[in-house]
């Protein structure tokens, strides 16, 4: 699930519809996300 998003915020990037900044928060916060997930997963 979380490299559909990484994907998308890749192809977003590559047209040019946000700037490396943005992209670079997106995935900061989608690897946030997925670190509690994990997290959540193992207990």
């Amino acid at each position: 699930m979380m490299d559909i998003e990484r994907s998308e915020i890749r192809r977003m990037f590559e047209a040019a519809e946000i700037n490396r900044d943005i992209a670079n928060e997106l995935r900061r916060f989608l690897n946030s996300i997925e670190s509690v997930t994990l997290y959540e997963y193992v207990e």
